[in-house]
């Protein structure tokens, strides 16, 4: 979380630039969206004694346990990035495509709402977990979310990071991943290649391989000692 916001404060310093990249995580965590309350996870038992974040976007609680973190930082000033529902629509659209293409029957959620099925939350009855609620720009196989995602938004780019959920958990058993529908993913190696190709191609971008400086590093640790690894931070709504 600290990585993507110093990544996207980067590239609103400097908007020539854009980063894709994709990881796991060390340690099962729960993120919580960037507005929610640290009450709600207090008042369900199984969170209790679970590593905990809050990230710099919003929408529901992520539980990262078998899943690929995405994460996406570009200039606003690219056509697709001016507008919230664009940026989510093209980015989906394109993971829904490269799951197709491994026999998923993968789409985005308001398709099936064109079919008259299902319905979108509504703002005060959101569930706590970003994998129950209903968006129109959800990717989903049947009733099935498998990916979700949240933005931060500076005023010359925009951060879009998001979760492919690619088995169940058993903290979250209502959640099936794609290992669990049916078809066979692929191998974790070859989602880290694909997924940033794919998301590169759909954004009209040329990826370049980079490692991280010696700034960039600073600047995370920095924001991991005085914001996400502090209480106050976590802990402030």
């Amino acid at each position: 979380m600290a990585a993507d916001q110093v990544l996207l404060d980067a590239v609103d310093q400097d908007p020539s630039t854009a980063v894709i990249r994709t990881y796991e995580w060390s340690e099962p965590t729960l993120s919580l969206g960037y507005f929610q309350s640290y009450s709600e996870l207090q008042s369900d038992s199984r969170w209790q004694g679970v590593h905990v974040v809050r990230r710099p976007s919003g929408g529901g609680a992520l539980w990262h346990h078998h899943e690929l973190t995405y994460s996406v930082v570009v200039p606003r000033s690219l056509p697709d990035a001016q507008k919230p529902a664009n940026l989510y629509r093209l980015i989906h659209e394109s993971l829904a495509d490269w799951l197709r293409a491994k026999q998923f029957a993968a789409s985005r959620r308001h398709l099936q709402h064109d079919s008259g099925q299902d319905s979108p939350s509504r703002a005060g009855d959101r569930p706590f977990l970003c994998f129950l609620d209903q968006d129109p720009e959800d990717v989903v196989i049947g009733n099935s979310k498998v990916i979700g995602s949240a933005q931060r938004r500076r005023p010359a780019a925009v951060l879009q990071h998001g979760a492919i959920l690619r088995a169940r958990s058993e903290r979250t058993p209502e959640l099936p991943g794609l290992t669990d529908l049916g078809t066979v993913a692929g191998s974790l190696e070859s989602w880290i290649h694909d997924v940033p190709l794919t998301l590169a191609r759909a954004l009209g971008l040329e990826l370049s391989e980079e490692t991280w400086t010696d700034e960039l590093q600073a600047a995370i640790h920095k924001a991991m000692d005085t914001q996400f690894t502090c209480k106050e931070w976590t802990q402030k709504r």
